[in-house]
């Protein structure tokens, strides 16, 4: 089968630029033809003052992008186009050329970028559903992306134009979604379920199960409200025995190596970035990783990780994190936003050395049936042939 993967890269590298690579690489190897069209969001620093003026509206529709797209598929005459990320300068124009060139496409939802301005579901730290419930005004006036009025008109035009075109039933062929959570969201924001098949990431990479000493427990990811980042420091101050690592960049990183400092919480341990290797290696050497995020992850792929590396989790309950993790088998589940339950339940989990290595071994065990590259390939594979022959049976119904 010939794919054409398009992407564009963010402007710091994440788990969507991880996930598009690992199906680059996965089909490649089970012998399929990939090429690629991507674009980095980094380019845009060094876009001309007028270019820069025009990206609130290359947002919602790009004419450059839709033809770079053409000229890529008359090189490559893909079978499919399969699209990851498209914001901010790919745009969803991509998915109109793919439709009058008569080429099936489908797009992995890696966040909620068509349905809300910030990607998230998520405001001041809460779940919110005001967008794709309510009005798409209530973005504007709370000027969720990025604090600005400025910044969320764009992403809500995008949204509100493309909700009204139809793009999405219209112009995409099928679509992703990396968890049954993630379906869900979009299913009860009124997509039907029958065109989102469900697909988790995967690792390309085993890295085995950790054989050393293993000590305190660790939260790897974004330094950023919604992680639950002061929910976690705020339960690590009454738990001075537990040694805690974050490894991770972001905006609350200065906050965090502050609070640190000042308080003399000499028991958590702030990196800064490490690169993937040594995070995945930090993993092992923990007894336990902790995912607080107080917003819907459509995956989690450090829980992924943390099974691969036979380590339990606690995480929140809620969205994909409930999912993956099963309370009393792989780790335990707690109330989002809750600092008193996630100590609760951090000092019950290391309570038992039993315990911890029969949720271990679980949780290697899923690992192996779900989150491999085999399993992660083939599955992808199926679903570009189940959208193929659809593809191919709604054209013969309109000859």
């Amino acid at each position: 089968m010939r794919v054409l993967m398009a992407h564009n890269y963010y402007r710091f590298r994440g788990g969507e630029d991880e996930a598009m690579e690992h199906d680059v690489q996965v089909l490649r190897t089970q012998g399929h033809h990939v090429d690629l069209y991507t674009r980095h969001s980094s380019e845009i620093s060094n876009w001309s003052l007028l270019r820069k003026l025009a990206l609130p509206l290359r947002v919602s529709w790009s004419m450059e992008s839709a033809r770079e797209l053409a000229q890529h598929i008359s090189t490559t005459r893909p079978d499919i186009v399969h699209v990851h990320n498209f914001f901010p300068i790919l745009s969803p124009s991509i998915f109109h050329q793919c439709r009058r060139l008569g080429i099936p496409v489908v797009h992995t939802l890696h966040n909620y970028r068509i349905l809300c301005p910030r990607g998230l579901l998520s405001y001041q730290g809460k779940p919110c559903h005001d967008c794709p419930d309510k009005s798409l005004w209530r973005g504007l006036t709370k000027r969720c992306y990025r604090d600005s009025l400025l910044r969320t008109l764009p992403i809500s035009a995008m949204i509100w134009l493309h909700n009204r075109r139809h793009t999405w039933e219209r112009d995409v062929s099928g679509f992703i979604a990396v968890s049954e959570a993630a379906k869900a969201i979009f299913v009860k924001s009124g997509w039907s379920g029958e065109r989102i098949r469900v697909r988790p990431n995967f690792l390309n990479h085993d890295p085995g199960v950790g054989t050393g000493v293993r000590q305190g427990a660790i939260f790897v990811g974004r330094l950023d409200t919604e992680k639950g980042l002061h929910h976690l420091v705020e339960a690590w101050r009454t738990l001075p025995d537990v040694p805690l690592t974050i490894i991770g960049t972001g905006p609350l990183e200065s906050w965090l190596k502050g609070v640190i400092a000042t308080e003399g919480l000499t028991h958590i341990r702030c990196t800064g970035y490490l690169p993937h290797a040594e995070a995945v290696a930090a993993i092992k050497a923990a007894r336990l990783l902790v995912m607080p995020s107080i917003w819907y992850e459509t995956f989690g792929r450090n829980i992924m990780e943390a099974y691969a590396t036979g380590t339990p989790v606690v995480a929140a309950r809620l969205g994909a994190m409930e999912e993956l993790v099963t309370e009393g088998e792989t780790g335990l589940l707690v109330e989002p936003g809750n600092s008193k339950d996630l100590k609760r339940a951090v000092t019950a989990a290391l309570a038992s050395e039993s315990e911890l290595a029969r949720w271990g071994a679980n949780a290697r065990a899923r690992f192996e049936t779900r989150f491999t590259a085999e399993t992660g390939g083939a599955l992808l594979a199926t679903i570009y042939t189940d959208i193929l022959a659809q593809y191919r049976r709604g054209q013969a119904g309109h000859t």
